[in-house]
């Protein structure tokens, strides 16, 4: 599938996405957290001030989720994953079906696929993903701060989606 394949789809996707679970952020990224991440208020809280909306893959019902921030079980979005622009994960699960897709990863540096992931450099426009250093909320949030603020220069985008497809 040619890159130009691969971004088109995801924008259709993702407007799909976004209609069926009533997120109205135009031109925002849209990621999703899998459920091996600790969940926490305060992470919501962070996550809330965020430039992005989340798809958490775990039960909110004890937690006061912000407005860009819905509940969903993964089943339901399995035909239409490929409209997510990135993904938080520890690296726990089999993600490659996730990267063939140009689905971003924001990922524990010790993780199963180690010798495949880099993190992303825009100057070079190498690397195919953001790795956070501690397994913790605070290296996580850095680390999708990073990816937001490269989200939002097309160009840089758009390679770091083909490298992250090229896997």
């Amino acid at each position: 599938m040619t890159i130009n394949a691969i971004v088109s789809a995801k924008t259709e996707n993702k407007e799909k996405i976004k209609k069926m679970l009533g997120l109205t952020g135009k031109k925002r990224a849209l990621g999703f957290i899998c459920s091996s991440i600790e969940i926490t208020p305060e992470f919501l809280e962070w996550l809330s001030f965020c430039d992005a909306d989340f798809v958490v893959f775990q039960d909110l019902s004890d937690h006061n989720a912000p407005k860009n921030i819905r509940h969903v079980f993964e089943k339901d979005l399995q035909k239409i994953i490929s409209g997510f622009d990135f993904f938080i994960c520890n690296g726990d699960k089999n993600i490659q079906e996730l990267l063939k897709e140009g689905i971003v990863p924001v990922v524990y540096k010790k993780n199963c696929l180690g010798s495949l992931l880099k993190e992303f450099n825009p100057i070079r426009g190498e690397g195919n993903c953001y790795l956070y250093d501690a397994d913790n909320k605070w290296s996580i949030y850095a680390s999708v701060v990073k990816y937001l603020e490269n989200y939002k220069f097309p160009y840089d985008n758009k390679n770091l989606v083909k490298n992250t497809a090229q896997i």
